[in-house]
């Protein structure tokens, strides 16, 4: 039984990586124009080699996926597509992979699937580049259900586990069989189950113009009344067309259309695209061209791409407009903007927010003290993150703190207001939404910063303190008994930032080794870099322990605990937990005498505090470790903490033990 999340893979949730570069610290390898296509050849072959591709049999060919999903003589199968791609690396995408794609429990359930792994790669010739934006995708990863038309019939947009997964499927389940009948009706002639497919993939963002669903519309030959709902969709549609044609032949400057640019895309979070006007759509992804050149957005250029090339593929100005950005992206190596926002500097203003929770705040009062976090509700950690913050907004209320989480890269109506209001009984601070993107390039983008969860102390106006959420505890601490020290943190954010690229190459490395069972080469890999770059070492000191522990040096490997646990990690939650858990973990085969549970303790009640017992993962390790010392009484009242905080961070407690460890627990102990 292997700790969910707990690190037990390389870099897994680590905390500087889970949000340094998770969603997008990208590193693409060519600087030169002219070597551009051969680096994205090799780019797309190396991902072509990943690990999860061969655990599995999963099928790289869209094509033969429909074939292998309409077997002879057997019952047509649904299709499991992971989106992923190879241009410009991921961390967050690689490490689901190595992770999720790599688990046993995964393989396991994907085995009533037909799996196809989508490589978005820009190389020329490639088939089905449009395949994420023809399914109604927008951003990675993208992981949808099909049935073997290729017909969508679902989304997943939950957590990155096999629970996750079988929830959407469940509800896949059901729309699966109400597509299979329609189509059957369909092919018979039924008009309303025609309209029924069509709406479906409306519903789902496929990419189609409104001229293309008015043909369908009359080849049906549906009556008004019973097109309705299309007519509805097509209307809304063209008022957005318009509004969005007046602000493309208003744009002049090339500030205004970057301007535009930016407001387009956070249409395109909100589901408001304009479509069925080729000159306006045109129009509007060049502007959203033009604004991810001028800050180097990897993803935006690419959603631009991919649009210019369905609407007008042959078009002289789209295959120019291509190759420039091809060029860009070649040339950009996107680990990082250059920072303009720094430890010390002035906060930027909460522009252009909608409200979703609390009071609205027009600007920060530079007589308080606040906490902004941005977060985005597909992250683990930012669901994790949310009963810590819940704590420490109570405790820290009545000194006068304000919390404020935002939203940030997401659709509101699709993802984060549904998001939010089931959230609402554990979100004990205010909210809002990014709408316009406004303050995910002022403040995460400007700070030279790509993940979330990401947490920001305003104190007097000024930014005092950046960092992961579950780090609060501490730094809010020291402001309250006077000793934060402003210039370490900002020391450790500029180091983060500069070592972000070295660090995900090095990952890189040392996972196709870990994974290959080259624990020699993992360590050596480690064990140079950190003699040449002894910073990296609060990055990967979790890890070197876990890798001693699975070559057996016990000795060497808690000496090096004890170590870490004092130095490089004393204030890591993540990394001091996973020690903890390895020490613990009952599944590994440790004799009990050589365990060194005083090691673990300590780490285990350094990471249950500084996340301020808001954690139910931390929780759990801890009530574990006081169970196995005959601590049973606090390991009952740790775990009754534990579970019902696992479930609100998005954690199955029954999937995951936790319900299991706390019937062991109460059986423990006499009846009372």
């Amino acid at each position: 039984m292997s700790k969910p999340d707990c690190h037990s893979m390389p870099f897994g949730a680590r905390r500087r990586r889970s949000w340094l570069i998770a969603l997008g610290l990208m590193v693409i390898a060519g600087t030169r124009a002219g070597a551009q296509e051969p680096d994205l050849v090799r780019l797309r072959d190396e991902k072509l080699t990943a690990p999860f591709l061969k655990t599995a049999k999963w099928f790289t060919d869209y094509d033969l996926a429909l074939a292998a999903a309409k077997p002879k003589g057997a019952p047509p199968k649904l299709i499991f597509a992971w989106c992923t791609r190879s241009y410009a690396p991921i961390e967050r995408l690689d490490e689901i992979e190595r992770q999720l794609l790599l688990s046993p429990a995964f393989t396991a359930w994907a085995a009533d699937y037909v799996l196809f792994a989508h490589v978005t790669s820009l190389v020329k010739g490639d088939k089905h580049q449009d395949f994420v934006m023809r399914t109604g995708g927008r951003y990675f990863p993208h992981v949808l259900f099909l049935d073997s038309n290729g017909t969508v019939l679902g989304r997943h947009e939950g957590y990155a586990t096999v629970s996750g997964l079988k929830e959407t499927a469940a509800q896949v389940a059901s729309t699966a069989a109400d597509v299979a009948k329609w189509t059957k009706d369909a092919a018979a002639g039924n008009k309303v189950a025609k309209l029924k497919l069509l709406r479906l993939r409306l519903d789902f963002g496929a990419f189609i113009s409104l001229a293309d669903v008015a043909k369908e519309l009359a080849a049906i030959g549906a009556t008004p009344a019973e097109t309705a709902g299309c007519e509805k969709a097509i209307r809304a549609q063209t008022a957005i067309n318009d509004e969005a044609w007046s602000r493309v032949s208003g744009a002049r400057s090339a500030a205004e259309q970057q301007a535009l640019g930016l407001a387009f895309l956070a249409l395109v979070r909100g589901g408001q695209l304009p479509r069925g006007r080729t000159d306006v759509e045109l129009g509007y992804w060049g502007a959203a061209a033009q604004y991810a050149a001028s800050c180097r957005d990897i993803d935006s250029m690419e959603m631009a791409l991919t649009a210019c090339r369905l609407l007008k593929p042959d078009d002289p100005d789209t295959i120019a407009r291509e190759r420039t950005a091809r060029v860009q992206l070649a040339q950009w190596t996107v680990a990082r903007t250059t920072p303009t926002l720094f430890v010390g500097d002035t906060a930027p203003p909460l522009a252009s927010l909608t409200w979703l929770r609390g009071d609205r705040l027009a600007r920060l009062d530079p007589t308080q003290t606040y906490v902004i976090e941005l977060w985005a509700s597909q992250m683990d950690d930012c669901t994790r993150a949310i009963p810590v913050l819940t704590a420490l907004a109570a405790h820290y209320k009545p000194k006068g703190v304000t919390f404020i989480g935002i939203s940030v890269a997401e659709q509101l109506s699709e993802r984060v207001g549904p998001f939010v209001s089931s959230k609402r009984a554990a979100m004990g601070y205010a909210q809002a939404y990014d709408g316009d993107g406004r303050v995910f390039a002022t403040w995460l983008r400007a700070a030279g910063l790509q993940g979330v969860p990401t947490a920001y102390v305003v104190l007097k106006s000024k930014i005092v303190w950046i960092g992961h959420s579950l780090m609060l505890a501490k730094p809010l601490e020291d402001i309250a008994n006077g000793r934060l020290d402003v210039s370490a943190n900002a020391r450790e954010i500029g180091e983060q930032i500069a070592l972000g690229p070295q660090l995900a190459a090095l990952s890189a490395r040392v996972t196709a080794a870990y994974t290959a069972g080259k624990l020699d080469d993992a360590l050596r890999m480690m064990d140079a870099a950190l003699a040449a770059t002894p910073a990296l070492e609060g990055s990967l000191a979790a890890f070197r322990f876990q890798v001693l522990l699975d070559k057996g040096e016990l000795a060497t490997a808690f000496a090096y605990g004890a170590k870490i646990v004092d130095g490089c990690i004393a204030n890591d939650p993540v990394s001091l937990n996973q020690v903890a858990w390895l020490t613990v973990d009952p599944s590994r085969r440790i004799d009990r005498k050589v365990r060194d549970f005083k090691l673990a303790r300590k780490a285990s009640e350094r990471s249950v505090a500084i996340t301020a017992e808001g954690d139910g993962m931390y929780l759990d390790t801890l009530a574990l470790l006081c169970f196995e010392v005959g601590e049973r009484e606090r390991a009952l009242e740790l775990q009754e903490k534990a579970v019902p905080l696992a479930a609100q961070q998005g954690i199955d407690p029954v999937a995951n033990g936790y319900t299991g460890r706390l019937a062991q627990y109460r059986r423990s102990l006499p009846k009372r």
